[in-house]
């Protein structure tokens, strides 16, 4: 998760932008979008960092790269970060993409994360925790974008709210063994006695 935007805005208004924001060549800002609204917001200037591409892809590329580096991110929010680095790069995701490496000069979800010092089991992990977060209700990711809750406490909540559902409601084996309606005219009402009259008369 990022800083929190109050305690970010007092260190700007205390000390300035000590890093620099990154720009392309028309200006876009590639990295800082945070401390370039909190700066204009001040009214203070903020140096920057110019940056030219060979191409849209390269700059697409750049700019994920930036973000996948950040310290205060989740694993559901790096993993969509690597997703997005892998369709950039025209990698496939299935497994298995480490035996076509053999076959073909192009990267795999290994090769990606080796590179960002991550093992293609954690990325992966991470890839998974992000599909997690994108199938929640709206409620549930909002919580998590809020930090108050974080994909894994949803899961294990929703996995116990299933077990105790699943303890509360009557079983099917045991719904079957209910006694089944006799078909059939109901048989006449006997006083208690009559059937012992009967015989002795």
């Amino acid at each position: 998760m990022s800083p929190r935007p109050g305690l970010a805005r007092q260190n700007l208004a205390r000390r300035g932008v000590q890093v620099p924001v990154e720009v392309d060549e028309a200006g876009a800002v590639l990295d800082g979008h945070h401390r370039v609204a909190i700066a204009e917001e001040l009214g203070i200037d903020y140096p920057r960092v110019t940056r030219t591409f060979a191409s849209d892809g390269e700059r697409r590329e750049h700019a994920i790269l930036l973000n996948l580096c950040r310290r205060h991110l989740e694993p559901h929010q790096w993993g969509g970060l690597f997703k997005q680095l892998l369709d950039a790069r025209g990698v496939e995701r299935g497994q298995g993409s480490s035996a076509a490496k053999q076959h073909s000069e192009s990267d795999t979800v290994s090769d990606s994360a080796q590179s960002l010092g991550v093992d293609e089991r954690t990325a992966r992990r991470r890839m998974a925790a992000h599909d997690v977060y994108e199938s929640l209700p709206a409620s549930e990711r909002e919580a998590i974008d809020a930090g108050e809750k974080t994909v894994t406490q949803v899961v294990r909540e929703r996995k116990e709210a299933n077990r105790e559902e699943r303890r509360g409601a009557p079983s099917a084996a045991i719904l079957s063994q209910s006694p089944t309606p006799v078909s059939g005219p109901t048989p006449a009402y006997s006083p208690p006695g009559a059937a012992r009259k009967t015989m002795s008369e």
